[in-house]
């Protein structure tokens, strides 16, 4: 359907031009006789010879095709108001169909996840009627597996861009087999109306944050926050009112190369990954900065200086196409269940939009222990 209402919208607009082309043709038309009657020679004669007759007859035909003219103006104009108006309302009219479309798509996931949780249920029930049939040996692994797949309960998100001011929307997360379905409330459940969905094969890292990834949270709250990534192309979501104001609040980080610096200090063990200087005290840390993205460490120096010594960030190689999310749960037993479920979710292979930059394959910690590793190693002397 939306492909003919496209189809239709092109049709209008190739009829629109060809009749604004058309008045184009008359008007020019119109000038060009208009201009060649002024140029005639008619009106080089000396007045004292003229024809008084002829130059009044002249100047009524003038006056006549300066009306016309200013008349097909007129008519030009409120076509071209008349269509942009309907093309406005035709555009209108899509946008809104797309919106029903998204929603009717969120339903059917909701539906496709309760239906799995139910065939789950039907297998159960099979295995315990049967237990000594060997045809429900399959069933019981199928079971398994679906039982293993899904898990559901109470988490919140930030409610805007800042949480210490917005503070976390509580929502209910179902995650089945393929989908993160997000609820406002068990009701919404009830009815099969998420508020967001999720592709999971679009997810390419989990993990728990840490004091830089939410500097404006509370510290009780750190222990029990954790991080997904995922391309955007992956959400389907029913409002984003939470956008604007990410997008002032991005402005209070420093950007450079990818990077999204938060200013911040090290009161325990840390190294700088630009110089591999100390980046810690305990009493006067160094001026520091870390990556919200991919959580790259380094002096404030390096960045003030402008030195090139810091690398280009490695989840930042296509900003427009990922997304991330922060999930707060009950209690970090609660946090770590979650996330070692939702680790095993991942799909083997990335996003292709993400093979480059994806954490799983450029894991921004892994290669900064194991660089730091390599220069403890070369310092005692000791190689492999």
């Amino acid at each position: 359907r939306l492909s003919c209402k496209e189809e239709e919208i092109n049709n209008i607009r190739m009829h629109y031009e060809k009749n604004l082309q058309t008045e184009r043709t008359l008007k020019t038309q119109a000038v060009n006789k208009l201009a060649e009657i002024m140029n005639r020679k008619d009106f080089k004669i000396d007045r004292k010879k003229a024809n008084v007759q002829d130059l009044r007859k002249k100047e009524k035909e003038n006056r006549k095709l300066q009306l016309e003219l200013n008349q097909e103006k007129e008519k030009y104009n409120q076509m071209v108001v008349k269509y942009q108006k309907e093309l406005n309302e035709m555009q209108a009219q899509l946008a809104e169909e797309s919106t029903y479309r998204n929603e009717l798509q969120m339903q059917l996931d909701s539906r496709e996840s309760d239906i799995e949780q139910l065939r789950s249920k039907l297998l159960d029930l099979q295995q315990g009627m049967d237990s000594t049939s060997v045809a429900s040996l399959q069933p019981d692994e199928t079971d398994g597996n679906l039982t293993e797949s899904r898990i559901e309960g109470w988490l919140s998100i930030p409610n805007k861009g800042n949480i210490k001011r917005h503070g976390w929307k509580k929502q209910y997360v179902v995650v089945s087999s393929k989908k993160i379905l997000f609820y406002n409330d068990e009701k919404d459940k009830d009815l099969s109306n998420p508020s967001m969905v999720l592709d999971i094969d679009k997810l390419f890292h989990v993990r728990p944050v840490t004091q830089g990834d939410v500097y404006r949270a509370e510290t009780e709250e750190i222990p029990k926050i954790f991080q997904i990534l995922y391309a955007n192309e992956g959400e389907c979501r029913k409002d984003v009112e939470g956008e604007p104001a990410q997008a002032v609040e991005k402005t209070n980080f420093l950007n450079h190369k990818g990077h999204e610096f938060i200013p911040t200090l090290y009161h325990f063990p840390a190294n700088c990954e630009a110089c591999a200087k100390p980046l810690w005290h305990v009493f006067k840390p160094p001026p520091a900065l870390e990556c919200r993205k991919c959580h790259v460490k380094c002096h404030k120096d390096h960045l003030d200086k402008k030195e090139e010594l810091i690398a280009p960030c490695k989840v930042s190689y296509d900003v427009t196409s990922a997304r991330d999310m922060l999930l707060l749960a009950s209690c970090q037993d609660e946090q770590k269940k979650w996330v070692t479920h939702l680790v095993k979710k991942i799909p083997k292979t990335p996003p292709s939009s993400f093979i480059r930059a994806s954490p799983r394959t450029l894991s921004t910690r892994s290669s900064t222990n194991q660089s730091f590793r390599k220069v403890v190693k070369n310092a005692s002397g000791k190689t492999r």
